[in-house]
């Protein structure tokens, strides 16, 4: 199985950059009573500046507009025993935002008030030029769209979801699902307990899940994806493929580079792997289509099917099963060499050839039924084993 890309360490980083409260505190306006809650409302604008960073306990949603300024909206909600035991504490917490010469920052203070459940739910407009955001949350859902720039997102426990992002993107999550849209640069992202969907990626995407399971529409470079307890599906990659789960099925539609899919627990469906591929599971069958390249593939308790083409290069390749059916398609023009074994076969049936060059014969072992032959003047070596199962070799027209 892959190793876990482990990118919390780099949000704890960016956390230590919000430890100091704001210098000035934006005026609030009327304490509001609502149910068990009173509530405060904080508005304002400042100067837009290259650099983002936001830091508060609660929900936070940005949209990147055609805009100079950085307006806000904070909402504060905190459990009080009356309207002015709640306004000591919205005093405490310094809400609000400030620019320097090249970074605006909004805040809300950490408030040792006990068990009064302070919250804030944050709206933002800022420009979609920003260069750099950095924004989080203690404890809260993260929305961010329409930013030109980088943004690095962390959550301590809530749905980070990121769209139109221009550049590079690194989302922590410690227990909730990532959803990602168009994404123009690289992904790394994390979650603890929580699914991740990713829609686009114009770089390398670097996923990892402790307890959900991954999807990907399109990744232009490279796909990393590791899941301890899902389901990992990918449309398109345009370059290599690691994928690992230990409690699901993997699905590929078609990757440009190398594939290597593991599997503890479930099936494996590629649509397309030319550059060669290396598929591993442990109770699943595997169906590969459009293979070429080095293609490995090994299922301990379950079907093999595998469609080969001719029009890229083979390399010497391994198929194998133990406990069920391996079919292959190989092209009629293909140049191969065939070595096929069935460990444990009562009769020659067990191999069955569509090739008059690939013939079934006795095995050296006992019990044993093998197929060896050339294609076209043969080539790479194409090794096919089943212990106990049947194994079809057909021709692919």
């Amino acid at each position: 199985m892959l190793q876990a890309t482990r990118t919390l360490q780099s949000a704890a980083c960016f956390l230590a950059v919000f430890v100091a409260p704001l210098s000035a505190q934006t005026a609030g306006g009327p304490i509001v009573k609502d149910g068990s809650y009173f509530t405060q409302t904080y508005q304002g604008e400042v100067a837009g500046r290259p650099r983002l960073r936001i830091s508060a306990l609660g929900e936070i949603t940005v949209r990147g507009a055609d805009t100079q300024t950085v307006a806000y909206r904070i909402l504060l909600k905190v459990r009080a025993s009356n309207e002015q035991e709640a306004r000591q504490y919205f005093q405490q917490t310094q809400a609000g935002a400030t620019s320097s010469a090249d970074t605006t920052t909004l805040g809300i203070g950490e408030v040792n008030c006990g068990r009064c459940g302070l919250r804030a739910e944050i709206e933002m407009t800022v420009p979609q030029t920003i260069a750099d955001a950095v924004i989080v949350t203690r404890g809260g859902a993260l929305d961010v769209r329409g930013i030109r720039g980088r943004v690095n997102a962390d959550s301590a426990g809530g749905t980070i979801t990121l769209d139109q992002i221009g550049g590079d993107v690194l989302v922590t999550t410690g227990g909730g699902n990532i959803e990602l849209g168009a994404i123009g640069k690289n992904v790394r992202c994390e979650t603890a307990g929580g699914s991740i969907a990713l829609t686009s990626s114009g770089g390398d995407a670097v996923l990892n899940s402790a307890g959900g399971g991954i999807r990907v529409g399109n990744v232009r470079g490279r796909l990393q994806a590791e899941t301890v307890g899902g389901n990992i599906e990918a449309k398109f990659v345009g370059g290599r493929v690691a994928a690992a789960t230990s409690g699901g099925s993997i699905v590929l539609g078609e990757a440009g580079g190398e594939v290597t899919v593991d599997t503890a627990g479930g099936a494996i469906r590629v649509a397309r792997a030319p550059a060669g591929i290396h598929a591993e599971t442990a109770s699943g069958d595997i169906q590969l289509n459009d293979v070429a390249g080095r293609v490995y593939a090994l299922s301990a308790a379950g079907n093999v099917q595998a469609y080969f083409i001719s029009d890229r290069q083979m390399m010497d390749s391994l198929i194998e099963t133990n406990a069920g059916s391996i079919v292959l398609f190989l092209p009629v023009d293909m140049r191969v060499t065939v070595e096929a074994m069935v460990d444990f076969a009562r009769n020659l049936q067990r191999i069955e050839s569509e090739f008059p060059d690939i013939q079934v014969t006795r095995g050296d072992s006992f019990g044993g039924v093998q197929a060896v032959g050339q294609l076209n003047g043969g080539g790479p070596v194409l090794r096919v084993r089943n212990t106990s199962g049947r194994i079809y070799i057909r021709r692919r027209e």
